[in-house]
């Protein structure tokens, strides 16, 4: 299920119905949250917030006839970026807020691209990548320009995250013999 804790203490369900099955990848911006959830097909989803509790019914917004999850908003919350299998192979796409306007922004036909993010410039997309397999950071723009992957670690074991000002990235590696960002 989805939960909305309070970092002083306490947690509560958001809607114990509605979203409980929600799978990997929930992002919040301007008071929405996006969420995948697994039912026949994963597909993603969104709920708006008012004064921290569901103000209205779920929304089905980003769909095809593969799975669609890992939704995360661009800071200004106007493009979503997501992995998808609409292409025969996981890989990363965006589109408007609204789910309208889909583009692939990555072509992996072999390995798998997921955990997407968007820089808080909104130019750019990082995204953890299994290619000849190797655990790899990549990055790309989000009209999807040329892949670039500054990081490859074969022990790589979470997509990245964007320093608030953007120039650099966070990243868990076991590279080191442990889990360690």
């Amino acid at each position: 299920g989805m939960f909305r804790a309070e970092l002083t203490g306490g947690s509560h369900a958001l809607s114990p119905t509605e979203l409980q099955d929600v799978t990997q990848g929930i992002a919040a911006a301007r008071g929405t949250i996006v969420y995948s959830l697994r039912r026949r097909d994963t597909n993603i989803w969104r709920v708006t917030l008012q004064d921290g509790t569901v103000a209205d019914d779920s929304d089905h917004f980003v769909s095809s006839t593969a799975p669609d999850d890992w939704p995360r908003y661009s800071e200004d919350g106007k493009r979503i970026v997501f992995r998808s299998v609409r292409s025969g192979t996981h890989n990363v796409w965006a589109s408007d807020a609204d789910g309208r306007n889909p583009v692939q922004l990555t072509n992996l036909s072999q390995g798998f691209a997921s955990q997407p993010v968007v820089s808080p410039d909104g130019k750019t997309v990082g995204f953890w990548a299994l290619h000849e397999d190797r655990g790899e950071i990549c990055m790309t723009t989000v009209d999807g320009g040329p892949m670039n992957c500054p990081i490859q670690d074969a022990l790589l074991l979470s997509g990245p995250m964007f320093s608030a000002d953007g120039t650099s990235i966070y990243f868990a590696s076991g590279r080191s013999g442990h889990s360690q960002v």
